[in-house]
């Protein structure tokens, strides 16, 4: 009887490493193929669908996955190159777009904080360079509305709930 027990819980544990290694796999491989589309798009100078699908690749996130790294990278790429270019609105697509993934992509923890934070400088620039959209804007200084932007971006919106929450 015993031996019969151990036997299914092994069996059980079992199923459910290959359920998860499954799983993760899928993910990878998703990662995988979205930034091959990114990159294709990149070599046809499709700026727009290529960040789609780098922001694809980070949201098929697993930790040690280099290809969530290098789909960052490349959207950090298209927004400096648009910024270069005098295309802001597209380099604050790119930024966004950066930005948003790895928030979406979140748990217990950040990944790749150090993004949110370098994308946080670059939105809030290029926010104060917009044109202003009303009155008490056009009074507003550049370091105005640069501040402004970034409280916004800085606010924390981690949901909390109950007692987890508050651990």
């Amino acid at each position: 009887m015993k031996k019969r027990l151990i036997r299914n819980i092994f069996i059980i544990f079992g199923i459910i490493v290959v359920m998860f290694i499954m799983v993760f796999v899928k993910v990878y491989i998703g990662s995988i193929k979205e930034f091959k589309r990114g990159e294709e798009a990149m070599e046809s100078r499709d700026y727009n669908e290529a960040i789609t699908h780098y922001e694809r690749s980070i949201h098929w996130y697993t930790p040690l996955n280099s290809y969530v790294a290098r789909s960052a990278k490349r959207l950090w790429e298209i927004g400096t190159l648009a910024e270069e270019n005098g295309n802001n609105d597209l380099a604050l697509i790119a930024y966004r777009s950066l930005r948003s993934s790895f928030y979406a992509v979140r748990s217990f923890y950040i990944p790749y904080k150090e993004w949110i934070d370098k994308c946080d400088d670059k939105i809030s620039h290029l926010v104060a360079l917009k044109r202003p959209y009303s009155e008490s804007d056009k009074k507003k200084s550049y370091n105005q509305k640069k501040e402004e932007s970034l409280k916004i971006l800085k606010r924390d919106y981690t949901y909390r709930m109950g007692f987890m929450g508050s651990l």
